[in-house]
């Protein structure tokens, strides 16, 4: 590989479920070592919303993410993407793992920071949305697709209106709060997205 290529890195979530932080610093630094002929990205660890913010999982994923912004200083090839900051709404329904929207997202501003000088320190410096409702996502990062999402409100864990089905969690949230919901069928706008906005397949 080249400095023509670029190596993205993600991961790390289920080392921390282990109590493995130094491990996956280890293996974040060794690959580095690796990848120095190329141009890297480097994913930190997202946050866990099936765990409270205050956990020692928690704390010990925003820990290794302040050691992870010092070691990319070492590396001139490689850039800092910060996900911790992702909102609850990105997640699914358990709180362990990013949802769709927040996939689409995440990739979506990988490939503006490879196409675009958007790398400010060894950072990314497009932001990550926590945007109140969907359809402000949706609109502003992929609007042909508007229409294949809607929205409910809460009323209990799982919502079910017609053919769509809810795709975050209702812990922490306030009776009636408006949610995104996402419709069933969807992996063909998924992967048509990909194609089109993104021009590349298998990205996530």
């Amino acid at each position: 590989m080249s400095t023509r290529d670029l190596t993205v890195l993600i991961g790390g979530t289920n080392d921390f479920s282990r109590n493995s932080q130094e491990g996956y610093l280890r293996t974040v630094e060794s690959q580095l070592q690796k990848l120095t002929h190329t141009r890297v990205f480097l994913v930190n660890v997202p946050c866990r919303y099936d765990l409270p913010l205050s956990s020692p999982v928690n704390v010990a994923i925003s820990e290794a993410n302040g050691r992870l912004k010092e070691l990319v200083r070492l590396y001139k090839n490689v850039e800092l993407f910060n996900v911790h900051g992702l909102g609850r709404r990105f997640y699914t329904q358990h709180g362990l793992h990013i949802n769709l929207i927040g996939k689409l997202i995440i990739a979506d501003k990988i490939v503006q920071c490879f196409q675009s000088d958007h790398v400010v320190d060894n950072h990314c410096s497009i932001p990550i949305p926590d945007v109140s409702t969907i359809n402000e996502v949706i609109t502003s990062e992929c609007p042909q697709y508007q229409d294949d999402y809607s929205y409910g409100s809460v009323t209990n864990s799982i919502i079910s209106e017609g053919d769509t089905v809810m795709d975050v969690s209702t812990k922490s949230r306030s009776t009636n709060e408006e949610i995104p919901v996402m419709m069933k069928g969807n992996r063909s706008t998924y992967n048509n997205f990909l194609e089109n906005r993104l021009g590349v397949t298998g990205i996530i």
